[in-house]
């Protein structure tokens, strides 16, 4: 039954409301009308088919207004949700820039750590060369590299 409904999502909404009015006022018409009939002899037996084909076009015109009807709502869901997300996409570009912008300053921050570090080493280079040992100086400047960007010395 959800293919019929897939499908009648098609028909433009004024086309379908105005089919479903027209099931349901001629099965109304058709229902009072099998009602009126039984007076009149020469008619009285198409009576229960027409009071029949009345039901069902009652029962097909309100199921289809109540299929309209759900459809509307689902409709409104959707365009709220995506009225939701176009807004977490504009502020998820917004963080997107600030996020960015920190990323570039901490490689800044880094590399200008990075090229102090080889300026101390090579300020330092004849001492750690003199002795072909490991001098203090050598290891409190390795130390102070491993600490990393920011944090107190």
């Amino acid at each position: 039954m959800w293919q019929l409904s897939y499908l009648f999502g098609f028909i433009p909404d004024s086309l379908f409301i105005w089919i479903t009015y027209a099931l349901f006022g001629a099965g109304f018409i058709l229902y009072v009308v099998s009602k009126l009939v039984a007076w009149l002899p020469f008619i009285s037996r198409y009576k229960f088919p027409v009071e029949i084909i009345g039901v069902i076009f009652l029962v097909v015109g309100s199921y289809f207004y109540g299929g309209y009807a759900t459809e509307k709502v689902w409709r409104e869901r959707v365009a709220e949700l995506e009225a939701k997300v176009a807004r977490a996409e504009e502020e998820s570009k917004k963080v997107n820039v600030v996020i960015k912008e920190k990323i570039v300053t901490k490689i800044k921050e880094i590399k200008i750590f990075q090229d102090r570090i080889k300026e101390v080493i090579v300020e330092k280079e004849k001492i750690i060369d003199a002795q072909c040992e490991v001098p203090q100086e050598a290891l409190d400047i390795l130390n102070e590299s491993a600490k990393g960007v920011g944090e107190q010395k």
